[in-house]
């Protein structure tokens, strides 16, 4: 057994080796035009920053003393500095995304503009959860916010609703730091939250109602939750625990349905886990948490097709030969011809057949496996390169309260969502980083 892990944990790395590699020389080639946008104000403050770095490491001897100095402190009132520290943190999550909030020309506002009912949209809320149903949970919790709220303007729902990011994230960042600090020591736990922080728990994305967020918050539970089940002996409490692993993956299939792909890793991980350290597998726990997310499943299911919510017909969803014939054009991503062309076939058959012929069409269209592979290269850059998730460059078109303040500033140039912002230099430089380190740790 020990040798098979081995081998698995090899061609693990090898297969992480090269995709990261890819990453890597996607991500560094994205630093300079970053800063060669700034504007003035931001070199100057660029050049302060990395003075002042300088100056450190030429000091390093007196602030290592000194840094000693605070984690001692730290270390004695640490429960102060952390309330202190998240007090902050909420602070400043509250003021961005009050700031920022505002239209983009995908999704996020898309369901939400079908929540409130907004006229002269193209495509109806029937239409549009009916082609994607995998919104309609989402497009569920968003109508009962609005209708608890009594009927806000879409501006105001998008506010309610970035600020209740704000709760998932940090739920999230809690429950996760508290697996971390079961199985790792606190300078890996450190690494996680200054990482988590910088990339997305204070990232302008909180600031857009969809289901990403969703997908980080029950992704972390459902860690919290698998990682609690072995240390409970209870039966009633496994039970419990076993319950509510079901529940979120119920929840995040209707939610983020790509989450299925990250369970089942996560699940041949624990699995090995326990075989090689000779674990007793719970079968009552096994058996609890698939009941309960086949039974969970088939009831949502069933009341999707029959709720009194919205309409949704059957016949008007993509299938998924419609995403995977997206998947093999340009970058891989979303294709506005393909919709148009899938939207304009009614018959569901037609349509998906129209779908299986384009996709065919276009890995032929390669030739060459050499020209395969150069397209999947291309897929790694554009899906792994960017630290900002592509932040100002999918659809982010403004503001809905716009004042010029701070926040403002920071995520955006002249009052325009876009890339050459001080915090698209800073997170890329942290992205990169963070990508260089995993791959010196694949290799050492």
């Amino acid at each position: 057994m020990k040798r098979i892990i081995n081998w698995s944990n090899n061609l693990v790395n090898i297969f992480l080796f090269i995709l990261v590699s890819i990453s890597v020389s996607g991500a560094i080639p994205q630093i300079l035009p970053n800063y060669l946008k700034l504007s003035a104000t931001n070199l100057y403050i660029v050049n302060s920053l990395t003075l002042l770095i300088a100056i450190m490491i030429l000091a390093r001897n007196t602030v290592y003393k000194y840094i000693q100095i605070s984690f001692s402190f730290i270390k004695v009132h640490s429960r102060i500095f952390l309330l202190v520290l998240g007090f902050f943190i909420i602070a400043w999550q509250i003021w961005f995304v009050s700031s920022i909030v505002g239209p983009t020309s995908w999704d996020p506002t898309g369901t939400i503009a079908r929540v409130i009912g907004t006229p002269k949209l193209k495509f109806s809320a029937h239409a549009y959860i009916s082609t994607y149903p995998n919104n309609f949970l989402l497009f569920l919790f968003e109508k009962g916010i609005w209708i608890l709220f009594n009927k806000p303007s879409i501006a105001k729902l998008t506010l309610i609703l970035g600020l209740f990011n704000i709760v998932l994230v940090d739920v999230s960042l809690f429950l996760c730091g508290n697996v971390i600090k079961k199985f790792f020591n606190t300078l890996t736990n450190i690494i996680y939250q200054f990482l988590s922080l910088s990339l997305l728990v204070l990232s302008p994305w909180i600031s857009v109602p969809y289901s990403d967020i969703w997908g980080y918050f029950l992704s972390s539970v459902t860690i919290f939750l698998a990682i609690s089940l072995f240390y409970v002996r209870k039966k009633w409490k496994k039970i419990t625990f076993s319950l509510l692993i079901g529940l979120t993956f119920s929840t995040s299939y209707f939610i983020k349905p790509s989450l299925v792909i990250f369970y089942i890793a996560v699940a041949i991980v624990l699995t090995v886990t326990l075989i090689s350290k000779k674990h007793k597998i719970d079968i009552l726990s096994i058996f609890t948490i698939l009941f309960s997310a086949v039974i969970l499943t088939v009831s949502f299911s069933a009341y999707r097709k029959n709720n009194s919510v919205i309409n949704i017909d059957d016949k008007q969803t993509f299938s998924m030969m419609h995403f995977a014939a997206m998947g093999a054009t340009q970058r891989g991503g979303y294709n506005a011809a393909d919709v148009e062309a899938d939207r304009a076939i009614k018959n569901p058959d037609k349509r998906q057949q129209r779908d299986i012929k384009t996709y065919k069409k276009r890995l032929m269209s390669f030739n060459k496996i050499s020209n395969y592979q150069r397209f999947l290269v291309q897929k790694q850059t554009y899906n792994s390169a960017d630290g900002t998730f592509t932040w100002g460059n999918s659809g982010n078109l403004g503001f809905y309260y716009p004042k010029g303040n701070f926040p403002q500033r920071l995520f955006s140039t002249r009052k325009i969502v876009q890339k050459n912002s001080l915090y698209t230099l800073f997170v890329q430089i942290i992205w990169t980083l963070s990508l260089i380190f995993i791959l010196f740790n694949n290799v050492l």
